[in-house]
């Protein structure tokens, strides 16, 4: 018998756990790691133990007692035997390499990334989506994550896990907070209904919650339930004892707590036009979840498919996903042509798939030679290379990693050439072996903490560090549209709204048909693939592809949009919201369009004071931020706006700082030492849970960037500095805080980076992550 576990569902987690008597959320594993704990202490221990599970929900009730044939229960879900013991679905963002080098899987065990597994086990609910445009899964009963992985699907209607290009989440579902609350809400619910007369204790409530979390109390209700309340059987606990009643749910009353729990403005915020978006949750079967979201593809348990796929799998051995494997680098001394000592890189994969059942082998490179055989001198055992994954040192418990490379019985009286490999097998982790060429000695290898020697340490980000990554990204993302049809799609959408702008611009009596506007603006939008298509595009560049963008939105009738949204403000709300989103889309290209050239005007109207514009209207400023002339407007609003958690302004200043601010100039009109007092003061204002999660999150992102300005000024943030000292008093003041933002650091939190820059003590782990925003 094959057993399935979902190892990212917390809904499962609390049943496993509290049938054995544990505490699920001791087993919840950090971000980025695997579950070992979850795995050992109740899988491995309990997952042979049988035992019953009688029905919570009576339809009928015998006037005699009845024989019950219930089979025994085991953990997990039952799948057709096969020669797997244990199928587990892991989390999409475990790389390959902490895979290998894990021990995780034992005998008879292999492992599926969850959104294939959710790809198949949906597959009839969304096969009549366009196969063109990328998948993404979204699961409110799992544990939480803080990036989400686009599937595409390649001919063979194979998923595809694009690990390259993942869609960072900026705030947290708190999906576990969610589904705690909504047991805690329905367990008191049914206290205060059904048992007036008792006490509403604490310990009652948490007994009651742990039986509904046990039971999965939602998953008991069927879909397209027409009755009004289902009668259910409870655990209550009073003075020491324990009774069981039947009572009567309401349904309303269970849709209303969802629909007051579940975080539905963080759901609609990261929606991206340019995906398709599918719901996964146990409260898809309350009608208000597709009514508060439209956008999602709300899927339903009862028609699952996977148990089918899996059969047929074992049948005709297709494989059950793709995925872009993880460039991993090995740093290795080298010699130049001079025999002069340098450090060189050999690389494994990059943009390979791999496809899962099929074995594959990857040999370790130099790409600017070419060269696959590398030399251990002979007095080197053990060596040791450090290791990145995807251009980031590869981390274990926060800790920089090499890879120690053994050779068992070496006499040390010769040089060695070995050949690095990874090695990916059918139905088993992958696998980084290191090879004697001559196959005369045996070599073992193993991951190991970096030797402190090895590892530097910052009190700033550098800035050329800034700049490399700035020019990495830029290349990469001018290959993408090189390699793409942009431009063809482009032109006849571009051409449809110049024509429909000049009608207005050359007849200003005419009514001006918004909606006509609003539908052209919004093809060019969906033209351009995704949000982030231009972000780091370097829009001087000389490759023909970027000057010939350049040229395409250098008409100068697109500098009506900014003003049709000046004249129309603030009525016209679709026609404002999409154009704000238009011009910021473009990036470096909305020279023409730009936001920046009625900057008075814009202030003028208040729109930065207007709760359903501003924040997009500060994010559009930013993205499109330039030029220093636009840089330096968009600081000019500081003193004003720095305050304002609603406007997202700290987010666009953070963020021009990183990808735009030019550090080496002398920035003789920018104060950026006084921003740093402004901000660091209003933190010390109140109390530190009294600011808004995501205001704090931008805060101190600002405030490590603006940490950079000490490399060009000496005067700022010396050890005696005003600047430093409420540094210091800021990380006291929000030590019992942890504020995370994953794309930066899943280990982390930015307080924690803040504090350790300050110290002098930030790894170029902390540097690499903190160049990652976006």
């Amino acid at each position: 018998m094959t057993q399935l576990f979902n190892l990212e569902s917390y809904i499962k987690l609390c049943q496993y756990a509290y049938r054995f008597d544990k505490n699920p959320d001791e087993l919840i594993h950090s971000m980025g790691n695997l579950p070992r704990k979850y795995k050992q202490e109740l899988i491995t221990e309990y997952g042979m133990i049988p035992y019953r599970v009688e029905s919570v929900i009576l339809n009928h009730r015998s006037q005699q007692l009845e024989i019950k044939t219930n089979e025994n229960n085991f953990l997990g879900e039952k799948l057709t035997q096969t020669g797997i013991q244990r199928l587990f679905i892991i989390r999409d963002t475990i790389d390959l390499l902490t895979l290998s080098t894990s021990q995780f899987l034992n005998y008879q065990e292999t492992y599926l990334y969850q959104s294939a597994y959710y790809y198949w086990n949906y597959y009839q609910q969304f096969k009549h989506l366009n196969p063109d445009k990328p998948l993404i899964f979204i699961d409110l009963d799992c544990l939480e994550c803080d990036r989400l992985i686009p599937i595409q699907r390649d001919q063979q209607r194979i998923p595809i896990l694009n690990t390259k290009e993942p869609l960072f989440i900026q705030t947290p579902f708190n999906t576990v907070e969610t589904y705690n609350q909504i047991c805690r809400d329905i367990a008191i619910k049914i206290l205060t209904n059904f048992f007036p007369d008792g006490n509403l204790e604490e310990t009652a409530i948490a007994h009651l919650q742990k039986y509904l979390q046990k039971i999965a109390i939602i998953e008991q209700i069927p879909y397209g339930l027409k009755t009004e309340s289902i009668p259910i059987i409870v655990e209550i606990m009073d003075s020491d004892q324990i009774y069981y009643k039947q009572v009567q749910l309401k349904l309303a009353d269970l849709e209303n707590i969802v629909n007051n729990r579940v975080d539905f403005s963080s759901l609609e915020k990261i929606v991206d036009p340019n995906f398709h978006w599918i719901l996964i949750s146990q409260y898809n079967r309350f009608p208000i979840i597709k009514q508060r979201l439209p956008q999602f593809l709300c899927v339903s348990s009862d028609h699952q498919t996977f148990p089918r796929v899996w059969e047929m799998k074992q049948n005709s051995n297709f494989p059950l996903f793709g995925i872009y494997l993880d460039t991993i680098e090995f740093e290795i001394g080298n010699k130049d042509k001079n025999n002069n000592p340098i450090t060189q890189w050999i690389k494994l994969s990059d943009q390979a798939i791999s496809y899962e059942g099929t074995q594959q082998t990857l040999i370790g490179i130099i790409p600017e030679t070419n060269q696959k055989v590398f030399r251990i001198p002979k007095n080197t055992n053990p060596a040791r290379l450090p290791i990145k994954v995807n251009g980031k040192d590869y981390l274990k418990n926060q800790v920089p990693q090499s890879y120690e490379i053994f050779i068992e019985n070496f006499p040390g009286t010769e040089d060695i050439e070995i050949e690095i490999k990874f090695i990916l097998k059918p139905d088993a982790p992958p696998k980084l072996e290191v090879s004697d060429i001559s196959e005369t000695y045996k070599i073992t290898s193993k991951l190991v903490d970096r030797k402190e020697k090895e590892v530097k340490s910052f009190s700033y980000i550098p800035s050329k560090e800034i700049d490399s990554t700035r020019e990495k990204k830029s290349s990469e993302q001018i290959k993408k549209i090189t390699k793409s049809h942009l431009i063809a799609q482009l032109k006849p959408v571009l051409e449809e709204l110049f024509s429909e702008l000049e009608i207005f611009a050359s007849n200003p009596s005419r009514p001006i048909n918004y909606n006509t506007i609003t539908q052209k603006i919004q093809q060019v939008y969906m033209a351009i693939p995704k949000r982030k298509s231009f972000q780091y595009i370097n829009v001087f560049s000389s490759e023909a592809e970027i000057k010939d963008l350049r040229q395409m939105f250098n008409n100068p009738i697109l500098k009506r949009i900014p003003a049709l949204i000046i004249q129309s403000y603030p009525k016209q709300k679709k026609f404002i919201g999409i154009s704000i989103k238009f011009i910021e889309k473009l990036y470096g290209f909305s020279e023409t369009c730009s936001l920046y050239e009625n900057f008075k005007d814009f202030i003028d109207i208040n729109i930065l004071s207007n709760k359903e514009f501003n924040s997009k209207y500060s994010e559009s400023l930013a993205r499109t931020a330039i030029s220093e002339s636009q840089q330096q407007q968009y600081f000019s609003l500081f003193d004003s706006s720095y305050r304002s958690s609603s406007n997202q302004y700290l987010w666009g200043y953070a963020r021009i700082l990183l990808w735009y601010y030019n550090f080496q100039a002398k920035a003789e009109k920018f104060n950026y030492k006084n921003h740093f007092l402004l901000i660091t003061n209003y933190l010390l204002s109140k109390p530190a849970n009294q600011f808004p999660y995501q205001y704090k999150q931008n805060a101190f992102l600002a405030l490590c960037y603006l940490l950079t300005f000490q490399e060009i000024d000496q005067d700022f943030f010396t050890a005696d500095s005003q600047e430093k000292q409420q540094a210091i008093q800021v990380i006291k003041h929000f030590e019992n805080e942890k504020l995370m933002l994953n794309q930066v650091s899943r280990r982390k939190s930015l307080n924690q980076l803040f504090s350790e820059l300050i110290e002098g003590k930030a790894s170029q782990s902390d540097i690499d992550g903190m160049i990652q925003a976006s």
